[in-house]
């Protein structure tokens, strides 16, 4: 004798139910791990480099530019500080009195290039050392653009030397000891 057949009675309404809540939560969380993804894709892409100085006000205004290492900003930096350069008096002035992130991103600028010559001095042998002591001597010459700031001579005084030696740091205070020394040999030499 044939078995019966036992049929289960099937709300087919409920599994579309079922069916479009399980499609609806993962596209949800397919969107999300998408805006997850694109906002970690643009928060560590670095920022462009600047093209204007309006564009180099702008960066170093930003957050982008600010959770930048050190290194990093370097090449920034440098750009700024050409652009800056080439910019004419009265911007520049506007914008150091004006912009404090402007200022700080100027003055981590400078402290670099000084910090590099610095190096490259205290690693120069003494011929080397003139040499560059010259280029500078020239470069500040063609800058000429002092005028407002007084007339300064060539170069920091001692007691400006000996300030900034004081309450440096040990390697930076050797360091301009050492540029002390060699400027006093270059003065009593002449």
């Amino acid at each position: 004798m044939p078995s019966k057949i036992q049929v289960q009675e099937i709300d087919v309404k409920a599994e579309r139910r079922r069916k479009t809540m399980r499609a609806t939560f993962v596209s949800a969380g397919a969107i999300a791990v998408l805006g997850v993804a694109a906002g970690a894709a643009w928060y560590f892409t670095p920022p462009a480099m600047p093209e204007t100085i309006e564009d180099a006000q702008a960066l170093v205004e930003s957050s982008k530019f600010a959770r930048l290492t050190k290194q990093e900003k370097q090449p920034y930096l440098d750009v700024i500080r050409e652009q800056f350069g080439s910019a004419d008096p009265d911007t520049r002035r506007q914008l150091i009195r004006e912009n404090e992130a402007m200022r700080d991103a100027l003055r981590a600028s400078r402290n670099a290039e000084r910090e590099a010559f610095i190096k490259q001095y205290v690693l120069a042998s003494p011929a080397e050392r003139d040499e560059l002591m010259q280029e500078m001597r020239e470069r500040r010459a063609e800058r000429g653009d002092r005028g407002e700031r007084g007339n300064r001579g060539n170069g920091p005084s001692d007691e400006r030397i000996n300030d900034r030696a004081t309450n440096g740091s040990a390697q930076n205070s050797q360091l301009f000891g050492e540029m002390r020394m060699q400027r006093r040999r270059a003065n009593s030499g002449s």
